[in-house]
């Protein structure tokens, strides 16, 4: 059940039992050996370990041979809900959750040891796993989960007024590598405000973004391409620069250097060379040369290698190099009065500069192009959706009429939308006012608003959340600006990061969350005091009472898509073992059932509205047998007697420790190691009695070790 969380939900029934739980949990699959046909092959031995009373599906059952049917907590025949008595979590299983949030990895024994000997060694524990490559690979993960960029095709040609087909080609072409830039940018970007030690703020005020060259472009061509309200051409300052604009490619002769075709100055500006013969039934539609903002969309279109016309019938040359692709910090800035944007084609200009100039301001997380393709306007909605996902993003809120500023005249609410007195006129009540920053600055085209279209918008927009005092003010900067002063901005992003870190909400009205909201606040919001206070509070590790343990409990759920495949691809040292980001070092066939089958474990996502992330809440049929798959896979090409085998049949003591260790994260000085090594190892014993040979004993005892709930659970 992937479902968004609800704060007044009580699951008191879900917490987690201390105690036997992990070993039961394992123990269960002692008496049965994991064949790689997907079936059991040996059903016997069921009283051995887990006690016949549990059966095959209570992974409550305690390893001591308990019923696993938890404590008698007064009685339940009164017919009313009892309280459930705290039970905190295990510190080994404490320790073992914040590492793995913020890395990945499970902690070692000597990380166990200082833990268990000084609980206040955890802070310490925790500034040094932030200072790891891993840690800054979650945080990227993370915001790219939490700041709502996502680019498709279809949503970019909406903006760049061209048809999906071609924009996936765009894609294509540039070996997959242009959507997901767009997708990751703003989080590479806010991991740079972490890493420099900036206000977090910074995400709602920077005008300076992780970007590349392509980004640039497209960004520079919507703005030499504007279109008004109405998806129709505005003037181009491009075409008013540059009279006469055209665009034509040429393949015979000689070839001409891509420093001409974007040098003005030279005679063969803006005639691309084609590094191969174009089609016979295709050139001559290719000796015609476009103009105008025909011309514009074939320039830009050729900059990642699509050809004018037919996709299939030619493939332009390679422009952008590796370096190109390559995101670092850009400052995004509104040209001077008298001054020209820079051009989409000036590609010395952006692989040199360290700024790039626009028409169109561009700050903040809510005005990248990643989130701008991830929520499109138009002239129906007229920004509202975008309006109301950066307040979502940026303070955890959606619109409520006891929370927002209206004007007492109502000026700004566009009632031919929505008439007083219908349904839809209180909600537009609400979200009109804000609208307005971003109608101000942007066309619903997503172009720069000039000034001959301003004569329908007010020249003033409102905001306030929560009572705050009113801000009146213009255009997205200083929508920005009242976001980031307001108070609410410290309390959202706690609630936020717990969210995350619980895999459950966390209770808004819980005084610890509160607190930590309050030291995030006065440390001038730096977000490394946030993770600090919060993952070492018990509002994550559940060694004391909060308000949210008593709402929630202290709950152990299954892992999402992102922290699974995180998970095993450094615990088992394979490069993106899911192969999420297209990197796993397999055949393609099998890469991309890797994919298929992690696309079975729900990943952390977001809806329209939704205040907080959609997380996984309880394991299904569906993403329980991903996971065992996944686990299939990996042990079938990377475990036995395959070349460049990670481990084979002959290292079966160090096998024994590394699934331990490394795939279950127990490391060899808890006192549960030996006695999940031994339940492994009885378990490789009678896969072989059943008649398995030695390489399928080991799959099948790393497939046991990799599916089980301590690999597959927030907390064991």
């Amino acid at each position: 059940m992937q479902t968004p969380i609800a704060h007044d939900r009580r699951q008191p029934g879900r917490r987690a039992r201390p105690g036997s739980g992990l070993l039961g949990a394992l123990a269960l699959l002692t008496g049965c050996y994991q064949g790689l046909g997907g079936g059991a092959a040996h059903d016997e031995g069921a009283d051995d370990g887990a006690g016949s009373s549990g059966g095959a599906g209570d992974a409550t059952a305690g390893a001591d041979g308990s019923d696993g049917g938890g404590e008698d907590d007064g009685g339940s025949d009164s017919g009313g809900e009892m309280p459930v008595p705290f039970e905190p979590l295990p510190p080994e299983a404490a320790l073992a959750k914040v590492k793995d949030f913020l890395t990945g990895l499970p902690p070692d024994s000597a990380e166990q040891a200082a833990y268990l000997l000084d609980r206040g060694a955890l802070p310490t524990l925790v500034d040094r796993w932030m200072d790891t490559p891993q840690f800054q690979a979650r945080a990227l993960e993370i915001f790219e989960q939490l700041f709502q960029q996502q680019a498709s095709g279809e949503n970019l040609a909406e903006i760049l007024d061209d048809t999906p087909g071609r924009v996936n080609g765009m894609n294509t072409r540039s070996d997959g590598r242009l959507l997901p830039s767009i997708s990751a940018g703003f989080a590479a970007t806010v991991w740079n405000t972490v890493d420099q030690g900036h206000p977090f703020t910074d995400i709602l005020t920077t005008r300076t973004f992780m970007l590349n060259v392509p980004q640039m472009v497209l960004l520079s061509y919507i703005d030499a391409a504007p279109r008004d309200d109405e998806g129709e051409d505005l003037p181009s300052w491009l075409l008013q620069r540059y009279p006469g604009f055209d665009v034509g490619v040429a393949w015979t002769g000689n070839a001409i250097p891509l420093g001409q075709t974007l040098n003005p100055e030279s005679a063969n500006f803006m005639t691309f060379w084609l590094d191969e013969v174009p089609d016979a039934d295709c050139q001559a539609k290719l000796d015609d040369r476009s103009t105008g903002r025909a011309a514009m969309l074939d320039a830009l279109e050729l900059l990642f290698r699509i050809a004018p016309g037919n996709l299939s019938c030619v493939t332009g040359p390679v422009i952008f190099t590796d370096e190109d692709w390559a995101l670092r910090p850009v400052t995004l800035r509104v040209a001077d009065q008298g001054e020209d944007p820079t051009a989409f084609f000036d590609l010395a200009s952006m692989r040199n500069g360290t700024e790039l100039v626009l028409q169109s301001e561009r700050v903040g997380f809510f005005t990248t192009l990643g989130f701008s393709t991830n929520w499109l306007t138009n002239d129906s909605n007229q920004h509202r959706v975008n309006a109301n996902q950066a307040l979502i993003v940026g303070l955890g809120r959606t619109f409520d009429p006891a929370n927002v500023f209206v004007p007492a005249d109502g000026a700004t609410i566009d009632e031919g939308h929505a008439e007083p007195g219908t349904p839809c006129y209180s909600c537009h009540k609400d979200l009109d006012p804000l609208r307005d920053f971003l109608r101000q600055s942007y066309t619903y085209e997503g172009s720069a608003r000039p000034a001959s279209e301003m004569t329908s918008i007010p020249g003033s927009a409102f905001f306030s959340l929560d009572g705050s005092d009113p801000v009146e003010g213009t255009g997205v900067g200083d929508l920005a600006d009242a976001m980031a002063a307001h108070p609410r901005f410290a309390a959202a992003w706690t609630e936020k990061l717990c969210t995350m870190v619980n895999s459950t909400a966390c209770d808004p009205m819980d005084p610890e969350l509160t607190r930590i909201a309050g030291v995030f606040a006065d440390s001038g919001h730096d977000f490394r005091v946030l993770v600090r206070e919060l993952v070492t509070s018990p509002l994550v590790t559940f060694q004391d009472r909060t308000t949210t343990g008593e709402s929630f409990g202290s709950l152990v759920l299954p892992v999402s898509q992102d922290r699974f495949c995180r998970r095993m691809s450094l615990r088992l040292g394979i490069d993106d073992v899911c192969n999420l980001d297209g990197l796993v070092d397999a055949p393609a066939a099998l890469a991309k059932r890797l994919r298929a089958l992690a696309d079975g474990v729900p990943p952390v996502s977001y809806g329209r509205a939704a205040l907080l992330p959609f997380v996984n809440t309880a394991p299904d049929v569906f993403s329980v047998a991903s996971i065992e798959r996944v686990c299939q896979i990996v042990a079938e090409h990377w475990y036995g007697d395959v070349d460049g085998a990670l481990w084979t049949p002959g290292q079966r003591e160090a096998v024994l420790d590394h699934l331990v260790a490394s795939v279950m994260g127990v490391p060899p000085a808890d006192p549960r190691s030996a006695a999940l090594r031994t339940v492994l190892s009885d378990h490789w014993d009678l896969a072989l009695e059943d008649g398995a040979s030695d390489v399928d004993a080991l799959r099948s005892t790393f497939m046991t070790a990799c599916a089980s709930a301590p690999a597959a659970a927030t907390a064991l």
